[in-house]
């Protein structure tokens, strides 16, 4: 049965951590074609100035 089950996981980070790994993951989606990704981490950061 476990294999008909998707699994998800959430990961939730403060403001001061999502800063620090910005650079890390963006960098890492964009080296793996997923720009979507590197540019919801780049909304995030700009959403809360």
């Amino acid at each position: 049965v476990d294999v008909f089950l998707k699994k998800s996981s959430v990961v939730c980070y403060s403001r001061e951590a999502m800063e620090a790994a910005a650079p890390h993951v963006i960098r890492f989606a964009e080296a793996e074609g997923l720009s979507a990704h590197a540019n919801a981490v780049r909304v995030r950061l700009e959403g809360d100035e």
